[in-house]
């Protein structure tokens, strides 16, 4: 009988320790505005971290289809520890109604939750999500959107970040 236990005990521990490497590390996360161009680095990154952001429409971007005036944000994180494809699920809660998407199309409409997976490779070990709201103006005294997110892999948080989307106030 102890020998079954012991074999048992044993087992498990093979299998916690074979599960343990898999496991995604995030270091050097990043969130806030988006500058368009590093010269150490491919494409785009985040150069001012901070939770505030202003749409004040002084870049573009292409919403459904549609070219806008909109400012970029986002987040950036180093990885390791995978050996293969790792999809992140990541659900966004607004707390005021919105239009999500991506260049290619609306995803939902008039939406308080909004959600998006992303996939991690397991040779790149950087990734960089530019985000970007459309300008428009509020006739509303409390302009302020915000916004939490959190991030998983299978049901486990991996980050999470917040920003306050600040919109012009033009009174009706």
């Amino acid at each position: 009988m102890k020998r079954i236990i012991l074999c048992s005990l044993i087992l498990i521990g093979a299998c916690s320790a074979a599960e343990a490497p898999g496991a995604v590390e995030i270091e050097n996360f990043k969130s806030g505005l988006v500058c368009p161009y590093h010269p150490e680095k491919d494409g785009g990154w985040i150069c001012v971290e901070t939770e505030t952001v202003y749409i004040t429409g002084q870049g573009t971007c292409v919403f459904g289809e549609v070219k806008k005036r909109c400012n970029w944000y986002g987040f950036e994180f180093d990885y390791s520890n995978i050996t293969e494809d790792i999809e992140v699920s990541c659900i966004s809660k607004h707390s005021k109604i919105g239009t999500f998407g991506n260049p290619d199309r609306i995803t939902s409409d008039d939406v308080k939750v909004s959600d998006y997976k992303i996939t991690l490779k397991p040779n790149d070990n950087h990734f960089f999500n530019p985000q970007f709201s459309t300008f428009n103006f509020s006739s509303d005294t409390k302009n302020v959107t915000h916004t939490e997110t959190n991030c998983s892999v299978e049901g486990e948080e991996v980050f999470s970040f917040k920003f306050d989307l600040v919109y012009p106030y033009f009174p009706k």
